[in-house]
């Protein structure tokens, strides 16, 4: 736990937090256990829900490791044999301590957000519409680009770590970048309904099919589209002559719903110095898919290159 505290703690992720003044109602955690937390959870196994991240901080730490992130030192299981007057006690306190928890992430992540809604409500495609051009505009941009900062620094801290170690000795510096998408959660829009999806920025991700050419040349003539839109990169040159039987038709393209993730990776020219040192993530930008892949791209490679 004290490893993942000094690499928050170094990342310079706490500086890019909103402020955390007291709100009327029962007072929350501070950001930075609530985020530690989920990190920690994400770590030991389980998953990045807050859910889960509240189940680490009160079942998984250590009194000191509690005490580093002001997280009260409460016993919070239920012994076998207990009455029901002390299974309703412990369970009373579970759930003070949960709500604690949902209330400091669900306040910060409010105030991160440049469109703040409901994300549990169905709206309607046109109420999805001006969120998602929030989330586009201009006057935006500042609040969109601190949350993608706060992802880049969290991802940087550890290979900022392995790099004064001298793991990356042998990199010579290249750096490659791939869009890919990425699940979402909620199901696609339903336009007989009028019912936007829950992932308002997510989008209809095109992915193209291979190519191969039937017939004895066909080991040769395999092919990939290597993620054009029309699955131009690398098309073998067709032969004068071709029969209808010898026509292979392109795989068609898949289309789902996904986010894009613009991803940054270190690079090389020459396979002998594949393994040289650690094919980790440098950068990651998500983003919707087809808007702005470029720009994208150079907010994925920034911090490393920095």
């Amino acid at each position: 736990m004290r490893q993942v505290f000094d690499l928050v703690r170094h990342s310079g992720v706490l500086e890019r937090l909103p402020s955390n003044e007291h709100r009327p109602g029962p007072k929350g955690f501070p950001f930075r256990t609530v985020l530690i937390g989920l990190i920690l959870s994400q770590y030991m196994g389980k998953s990045a829900n807050i859910n889960d991240a509240w189940e680490t901080l009160f079942f998984a730490l250590s009194p000191g490791s509690k005490a580093l992130l002001d997280v009260p030192d409460v016993d919070l299981h239920i012994r076998e044999g207990a009455t029901r007057e002390e299974i309703d006690r412990v369970a009373h306190h579970q759930y003070a301590t949960s709500k604690r928890v949902y209330r400091s992430w669900a306040s910060m992540t409010r105030r991160l957000d440049p469109a703040p809604h409901d994300r549990r409500k169905r709206l309607s495609l046109s109420e999805a519409k001006k969120i998602r051009r929030k989330w586009n505009a201009l006057a935006n941009q500042d609040t969109v680009r601190n949350l993608e900062a706060i992802a880049q620094d969290l991802i940087l801290a550890p290979v900022m770590a392995s790099y004064r170690r001298g793991d990356f000795a042998r990199w010579p510096g290249h750096i490659a970048v791939d869009d890919t998408p990425v699940p979402v959660w909620g199901k696609e829009p339903d336009y007989h309904q009028d019912r936007a999806s829950l992932e308002i920025t997510a989008g209809m991700y095109v992915k193209g099919g291979t190519q191969k050419k039937s017939g004895p040349s066909s080991k040769a003539a395999a092919s990939t589209n290597t993620g054009t839109r029309r699955g131009t990169a690398n098309k073998p040159v067709p032969r004068k002559t071709k029969s209808g039987q010898e026509r292979k038709a392109k795989a068609p393209e898949k289309r789902e719903f996904r986010y894009a993730m613009m991803a940054a990776f270190p690079g090389h020219g020459h396979g002998d110095l594949a393994g040289a040192y650690p094919a980790v993530c440098l950068g990651m930008i998500l983003h919707t898919p087809g808007t702005e892949p470029g720009p994208a791209a150079l907010r994925a490679i920034q911090p490393a290159f920095e």
